[in-house]
């Protein structure tokens, strides 16, 4: 799918029809995986290295461990004495593939679209124009906080030359300064290129040169045909 918004709406479904599965649906959930992964060879990604990248995601979901002590129902098995709840375990094992597969189509949506392609479809998503004008100030300036921090590090390494390598407390402080000093520039430099923007013209509102393509008749086919077999899998059987 070429055109940007219609590809971020289709992320976006995937998502919602994705948190919309009932827990311990197993099958519905390979049934999700096997779209999405279709997706991926569709558009010329590996689906191995995506599902990889996408295991960092999967620390968040500790947060939803108590669940597996908390939720009342038969033991499954123990755990050092205390009863592990089947439907617990089935809450957490549901929570755990979402937040995967989510993030593996999340993966997906930015690697086809790229950070302009993004804010493109974001724009025809209809976001409001004070709020894309804050993610793409974000996206674009990302780049410049980070070459300021690497510059930050390498003036800090060449005035802590020692015979010993610093001491792990020295290292946090170190850490919490270099951060607070990240905050006081990064806020003079936002002044600073506010004050530029508007010496330029700048008003608010985003200008292209051209218009953006229309979606064809094949990508809208493509997008139905996706939400029928997505519905088809979170209907009720």
């Amino acid at each position: 799918m070429k055109h940007p918004g219609l590809t971020l709406a289709l992320t976006f479904t995937y998502l919602i029809w994705l948190g919309c599965l009932p827990v311990g649906q197993w099958e519905r959930l390979a049934g999700f995986a096997l779209l999405l992964w279709i997706g991926m060879l569709a558009a010329a990604r590996n689906p191995l290295r995506l599902a990889a990248r996408a295991l960092g995601v999967t620390p968040f979901s500790v947060a939803a461990l108590p669940l597996i002590f908390t939720v009342p129902g038969p033991a499954w098995t123990y755990l050092a004495g205390h009863p592990l709840s089947q439907p617990g375990c089935e809450r957490f094992l549901t929570i755990l593939l979402r937040a995967w597969l989510g993030a593996q189509a999340a993966w997906l949506a930015v690697s086809l679209l790229g950070r302009p392609r993004l804010l493109l479809a974001l724009s025809q998503l209809g976001l409001p124009p004070l709020l894309l004008s804050i993610v793409t100030l974000m996206m674009r300036y990302l780049d410049v906080l980070h070459a300021e921090l690497i510059r930050m590090n390498r003036a800090r390494l060449a005035r802590s030359a020692g015979d010993r390598p610093p001491s792990w407390w020295w290292r946090a402080v170190k850490i919490g300064q270099t951060a607070g000093c990240l905050l006081v520039r990064s806020l003079d430099r936002g002044d600073r290129v506010y004050l530029a923007m508007k010496s330029r013209g700048y008003d608010g509102r985003e200008r292209r040169l051209s218009a953006p393509a229309r979606p064809s008749a094949r990508e809208w086919l493509l997008l139905m045909l996706a939400q029928l077999a997505m519905a088809m899998l979170c209907r009720p059987w």
